[in-house]
């Protein structure tokens, strides 16, 4: 699957053209064993896929269901670059809530870092409509891995 077919299937609130813009794709699970991660095992996954965030993370619902040790997930949201549902939003929303420990690190609005950035620990999941536009989310289970994001971005 590469990103034109996921474009050229949602025309709606697509901001790129679907006949540039092409990527290698897998699914998660395959993505684990074609890198011999072994199930289980502590894994760190960098998601920063330029609007298509609410894509992506949701396709991992499944994995993340049949794991006993899920990884940690950075996310970049990029939501300026593409449009999301409400369906994909709520997705979204729904599979981090899979996970104990939320965190959500701020930016200017502009999306890039400065003084005024900051991490904060979230009580639950943000409601679909309150997403950040620029902004990472960590969701993990391994409170070490929150504290040491917590100490080390603040």
């Amino acid at each position: 699957m590469s990103i034109t077919n996921v474009l050229s299937n949602n025309h709606d609130g697509v901001l790129l053209d679907a006949n540039t813009d092409s990527v290698q794709c897998r699914a998660a699970s395959k993505l684990f064993q074609d890198f011999g991660v072994p199930p289980n095992s502590k894994v760190f996954i960098k998601i920063d896929t330029e609007g298509f965030e609410q894509v992506v993370v949701p396709s991992l619902y499944t994995l993340l269901l049949t794991l006993t040790i899920r990884p940690t997930l950075f996310i970049s949201m990029h939501i300026g670059h593409r449009l999301p549902t409400q369906d994909e939003r709520k997705a979204f929303v729904d599979t981090l809530a899979l996970y104990h420990v939320l965190l959500v690190v701020e930016f200017k609005e502009d999306g890039k870092r400065d003084e005024r950035s900051y991490i904060r620990r979230l009580e639950s999941p943000p409601h679909p409509e309150d997403l950040c536009t620029y902004c990472d989310y960590v969701a993990t289970d391994d409170e070490d891995a929150s504290n040491l994001l917590l100490n080390t971005i603040s």
